[in-house]
């Protein structure tokens, strides 16, 4: 059987420096993946800006739940589909 991470540490942006932060994965509803950057958006509606490439965040999550939508910049766990 296969091994799926629960959680991932991330890097978020915030205004007055990096933070470490703890995320569910099951917590997470949509991911944007930008230049520098990836933008997750939560179940609760808040949005977490990472300091990592979606491909990252793919490897720590688990690729298999991981659907593209849109324009190939959102990306959405299949439990967590909005």
């Amino acid at each position: 059987m296969e091994k799926e991470n629960e959680f991932i540490k991330v890097i978020t942006e915030k205004y007055y420096g990096e933070k470490e932060m703890i995320l569910n994965i099951k917590d997470i509803a949509s991911v944007e993946d930008h230049e520098s950057y990836s933008e997750i958006k939560l179940l609760n509606g808040n949005y977490i800006t990472v300091l990592a490439k979606f491909e990252e965040l793919s490897e720590a999550i688990n690729p298999k739940k991981i659907v593209k939508s849109g324009n190939g910049r959102f990306f959405s766990l299949q439990q967590n589909t909005i």
